[in-house]
């Protein structure tokens, strides 16, 4: 996996310079913006242009409510951002480090089954912790936590992976991280 740094981008501008081919996935970790985030999909919920998946849909967690969960948003069409209920996911992307752009060959289906995959990870005494992947906090530093074969098989069929690296004391110079299939 290859990592670059370059000057923070708007959404847009990231889904149209690297959307080619690729189905657009936006990964909200909603726990760190919950009161928006239940605003937001609560907003957006009748909107047939819009799919929304919990990630914990199915699993253990699958009882916590979408505010808390990793929300899965499959963006069919980038106009829709233009809207204004998508002020909070501008917002986010630019001003909390809650929010991924994923871009993979693969339909929502198999995109989400490949994905759960990663939320439970089994410890050598057999304990099972929640794997906070879909924090880009942790997403960052997933080269530290991963060994090649690892990542190479949680990055296995995406494409490019993108996160906001928020600078806290400084946000004119926030960046984005960049993590492309080599």
């Amino acid at each position: 996996m290859k990592r670059k740094n370059i000057p923070f981008k708007a959404l847009e501008s990231c889904i149209e310079s690297y959307k080619e081919d690729f189905f657009v996935y936006l990964i909200l970790d909603a726990a760190q913006v919950s009161n928006e985030a239940l605003v937001f999909i609560n907003e957006c919920r009748d909107d047939t242009r819009i799919e929304f998946y919990s990630l914990f849909a199915g699993t253990t967690e699958g009882n916590a409510p979408f505010e808390v969960a990793p929300v899965l948003i499959l963006i069919q069409d980038s106009t829709i951002l233009n809207e204004e209920r998508f002020n909070f996911i501008h917002k986010t992307w630019a001003n909390e480090q809650a929010l991924n752009i994923v871009f993979s060959p693969l339909e929502l289906t198999q995109f989400v089954k490949k994905m759960k995959r990663y939320l439970t990870i089994e410890f050598p005494d057999q304990s099972q912790k929640i794997f906070r992947w879909f924090d880009p906090r942790i997403l960052k530093k997933l080269n530290k936590i991963l060994d090649n074969e690892q990542e190479h098989e949680f990055f296995n069929e995406i494409e490019k992976w993108i996160i906001s690296i928020r600078n806290y004391h400084d946000v004119e110079s926030n960046q984005l991280m960049i993590l492309e299939n080599t």
